[in-house]
């Protein structure tokens, strides 16, 4: 009994084969796991892969700001309130 009981511990075991990489087996698809599924999207020849982040560098890392629009052109000054701001001229 005691030498069964030690063979049951010593005993290999193996794994059945893994599936294929494409499919899962019908038993695991859930309707939610095919609802929040990522999207297969179709490839952009032209546009080169973005490297991944993690969450926490897409939090604290600096934001891309929009560049302000160009100024528009000074107003001509008008000096009509000048001549209430300006220095008394003692020299009269």
């Amino acid at each position: 009994m005691l030498l069964a009981w030690l063979r049951s511990l010593l005993v290999i075991e193996t794994l059945p084969p893994a599936p294929p990489r494409g499919e899962e087996p019908a038993a695991r698809r859930s309707w939610l796991r095919l609802l929040l599924a990522p999207e297969e999207l179709a490839r952009d020849p032209e546009r080169a892969p973005t490297p991944r982040r993690s969450w926490l560098r897409l939090l604290l890392a600096p934001e891309e700001l929009p560049h302000d629009p160009p100024a528009a052109p000074p107003r001509p000054r008008a000096r009509w309130l000048a001549w209430l701001f300006a220095p008394e001229k003692l020299d009269r």
